[in-house]
């Protein structure tokens, strides 16, 4: 009987099991089967988080399309909002935990943080606007010391007291470094720059130690050769404050970069990309699941100059020395000496295209922002633009405008005769000097030959300063150029200029500034459209260096410049200018070349120097070749001499290498 009922008890015990075997059976195939996607779903953290895909900027080309400027890949390290944890304590820790990382690689990460990194602690820009903006930040009155700073970013994201004082430190330098870039779920985090490759693939390796934390890919721009045409190809840079919130608008983000001068300034619509995005998927320990590009980004258009890259190095590299030249002279301190500066400009005379813009001193664009303190505080200015913003009296060059209104108006003809007799006389009270004479009597071509000031006081004081001013401004003077970077306009001598700048006005303003002197501001490339206008024969080409925009695969031309005429000067004699060519003529005999070229030099005064005694510049300004010319030129030395010397290497490394002179293949040089 009790075996028995022992033998029911385990059947009894066998069916239950049985029965429970079955049961959860039913609801492991629920799970599985029946409800299978919603747990799945309820494993997914995050379905939406979103990253944005970095487009490449635009390149900047030459006229044969080599790079001036280019794309170098670079990996940065971020912080995808979307993908950071959300609880502020596991932030640290891996904010923590990342920066100690990045030391022992030695790739360091930013912080604006400006306190010192170890106790005591103190502000190691005292009173300076960032100073002011972290008080400002984080809402701290003025008399916030730097403690108050550091145990207000404690309290803010509580940085709790198991962390080592220089571990709390290295917590609040990176999160005041996110107040500052604004960091949000529309701005990612860029935590470190330009990580090495080896340093990237550990970070992927680790990925599961730093949630939201993530490497893409950056365009950095370089430049293959950084001394070529530094002054024009310009910066980029993270935007400021005011940028960012001048053009959000348009889409940019705190973090994103900007052309800041130059052609990268100028062209930024066409070389900035669109960016793209890509939509993440994760698990619920963080870990990514999946990614999908859910817009691509497109890249920024290339911008190719009119310059040719081996042409300006040329032209740059014999500013260079003939300045280096001067200053080795042992003659006196008028010969040269003292110039350490420079420019010029090569336009093509039949359409305005620059074909050479060198500035000296220059430098490499590549240590821009590494050596921009030494730069920048550098007496010499190497960023200076004097191209494009140097301010000078154009000084005898300017004789050209002066024949130009005096012929065109009926003051004098090719036969008009005006006696040198070293000494303007007309005036009793003002008697200024002819410096390259006496000349006796002269006429119009061989007073541009000989740069008489004689003639050109009393061509100038007939026409009057209206009518000179007139024709100052058909030649581009005291105008906007409209060339695509920015350009210092400059002024021409009148009485309404002397009044707004509340100069003293006298007649003898009038015989000043018909030889380039009184108070007349150009710059080179005002110069060379001069130049330019005389050798085209009253026709003023606007001026300009982007030749056209191309996609970034160079398959496509998005936009091509046409070259635009400002002005046309009318030859009211039919032979004004031949006239003005002829006498440019005979300034430029002597110049070795293998046809006539048209020049006129100038020694404009230029204020003093410190022992009192005039400070002269040195130019010239030209065309070649004389009949059918094909280029102009301007150059201007500060404190510079025999500007003259630089025509013949400027025209021969022009034309030295691939080039042939049209149309005037068979006259003889003069």
């Amino acid at each position: 009987m009790q075996k028995a009922l022992k033998n029911i008890r385990i059947i009894f015990l066998i069916l239950a099991i049985i029965t429970s075997l079955v049961l959860t059976g039913v609801q492991l195939m629920s799970i599985q089967v029946v409800n299978g996607q919603d747990y799945l779903a309820q494993s997914i953290k995050n379905v939406n988080g979103v990253q944005e895909i970095v487009a490449p900027r635009g390149e900047i080309l030459d006229s044969k399309l080599t790079p001036l400027v280019m794309n170098k890949v670079e990996y940065d390290a971020v912080i995808e909002y979307a993908l950071f944890p959300k609880d502020v304590q596991e932030q640290n820790a891996i904010i923590l935990k990342f920066a100690e990382f990045l030391q022992k690689e030695k790739a360091p990460w930013e912080s604006r943080l400006p306190i010192t990194t170890t106790k005591p602690y103190k502000y190691t820009e005292e009173q300076t606007t960032l100073v002011k903006r972290v008080l400002k930040d984080l809402n701290l009155n003025v008399y916030a010391t730097a403690d108050n700073v550091i145990e207000e970013l404690k309290k803010k994201y509580k940085i709790d007291d198991k962390y080592t004082e220089q571990q709390a430190r290295i917590i609040a330098g990176i999160r005041y470094e996110m107040i500052y870039t604004q960091f949000t779920k529309d701005n990612r985090y860029v935590f470190s720059k330009d990580i090495p490759k080896n340093v990237v693939l550990k970070i992927k390796e680790l990925s599961y130690q730093f949630s939201g934390i993530d490497i893409i890919e950056t365009a950095k721009r370089t430049y293959p050769s950084g001394t070529v045409f530094p002054h024009g190809l310009g910066t980029v840079g993270p935007l400021d404050a005011d940028e960012y919130k001048a053009n959000k608008d348009k889409g940019y983000k705190l973090n994103d970069t900007m052309g800041k001068s130059g052609i990268e300034k100028a062209m930024e619509a066409e070389l900035r990309g669109t960016n793209g995005t890509r939509s993440v998927l994760l698990n619920s320990t963080s870990q990514i699941v999946s990614i999908k590009n859910t817009k691509d980004a497109v890249p920024g258009n290339n911008v190719v100059l009119t310059i040719d890259s081996g042409y300006q190095t040329k032209v740059q590299d014999l500013l260079a020395a003939h300045i280096k030249t001067l200053q080795q002279t042992k003659k006196s301190k008028d010969s040269g000496q003292r110039c350490n500066a420079g420019a010029i400009v090569v336009l093509d005379v039949k359409t305005g295209a620059v074909k050479a813009m060198a500035s000296y001193p220059g430098y490499d664009i590549n240590n821009y922002y590494k050596d921009y303190k030494t730069l920048n505080t550098d007496p010499s200015k190497p960023l200076f633009n004097r191209a494009l913003s140097g301010s000078y009296r154009p000084g005898s060059t300017f004789k050209t405008i002066t024949a130009t209104a005096g012929l065109n108006e009926g003051v004098i003809d090719e036969n008009s005769v005006v006696h040198c007799g070293g000494t303007y006389t007309y005036f009793s009270d003002f008697r200024p000097g002819c410096f390259t004479g006496p000349h006796g009597n002269i006429t119009v071509r061989y007073a541009l030959k000989e740069s008489c000031n004689i003639f050109f006081y009393d061509v100038g004081r007939r026409l009057g300063v209206t009518k000179l001013a007139d024709y100052e401004k058909m030649y581009g003077f005291g105008t906007d150029l409209k060339f695509e970077l920015p350009t210092r306009k400059g002024y021409i001598a009148t009485k309404s200029t002397f009044d707004e700048k509340g100069w003293l006005w006298d007649a003898g303003q009038v015989l000043m500034a018909s030889i380039g002197q009184s108070e007349i501001s150009v710059t080179p490339l005002n110069m060379a459209v001069q130049a330019l206008t005389l050798a085209n024969k009253g026709k003023r080409f606007r001026p300009y260096i982007v030749d056209s925009v191309v996609s970034y695969d160079k398959t496509t031309v998005v936009k091509k410049t046409e070259p635009i005429v400002d002005t046309v000067i009318q030859d009211k004699t039919g032979k004004t200018f031949n006239i003005i060519k002829d006498g440019m003529v005979l300034a430029g005999q002597g110049i070795a070349l293998p046809h006539p070229v048209a020049i006129k030099t100038g020694t404009p005064q230029n204020g003093s120097w410190e022992d009192g005694t005039t400070k002269f510049d040195n130019a010239v300004v030209g065309y070649y070749p004389a009949e059918n010319p094909e280029i102009c030129f301007a150059v201007m030395l500060d404190a510079g001499m025999d500007a003259r010397a630089t025509v013949k290497k400027i025209i021969d490394a022009y034309y030295g290498t691939d080039k042939v002179v049209q149309g005037a293949q068979n006259k003889p040089a003069q």
